[in-house]
């Protein structure tokens, strides 16, 4: 994630990016923190949920698929598993993926719950033509007080800390 309200200009194709990434870096080890999670809405604000989780594998998307079976989604949905899996980086299905516990019993139900402006943000990751024009246009001024108008009060305080502290910025 990278916590800056200009993104969205780096999300154009990201599930393929997130592939390249792995496919160039070849991680031996996978390290997902599930000690939370957040329910209805991430991975800014949501509900924390305590799920006391902690995945390691010695492939990326193996980790994320079961990161997504153990929050009640199925990892074929999700963009950036399935194109990962597609260009060969690993597999989602479970008889390719040794565990070392009945993972069944920690399954929690999460929801995804979208807010007015995330169904408008999801188009941007579509063009890269249209983030720009939302983004860095003499129509940004106007696009972002509409946004200001539509958020809710836990997305109001979230893009208010954006780009407030000095140690986060873009990597």
């Amino acid at each position: 994630c990278i916590p800056d309200t200009m993104r969205c200009l780096q999300h154009q194709d990201i599930d393929y990016k997130l592939a390249l990434i792995a496919r160039y870096l070849k991680p031996r080890i996978v390290i997902v923190d599930g000690t939370y999670a957040l329910d209805r809405h991430g991975p800014m604000y949501g509900d924390a949920v305590k799920t006391d989780l902690l995945l390691l594998s010695d492939n990326t998307v193996a980790a994320d698929a079961m990161g997504t079976r153990l929050m009640g989604f199925d990892p074929r949905h999700i963009r950036h598993i399935a194109v990962a899996e597609r260009t060969g980086l690993g597999s989602t299905n479970l008889n390719d993926i040794t565990l070392n516990t009945e993972w069944q019993r920690h399954v929690k139900h999460f929801t995804v719950k979208r807010t007015l402006v995330d169904t408008v943000s999801r188009l941007l990751f579509c063009s890269d033509a249209l983030a720009r024009l939302v983004m860095q246009s003499p129509l940004t001024p106007f696009v972002y007080q509409v946004a200001r108008l539509l958020r809710s009060k836990e997305e109001k305080e979230v893009a208010g800390q954006l780009g407030k502290t000095k140690d986060i910025g873009l990597y």
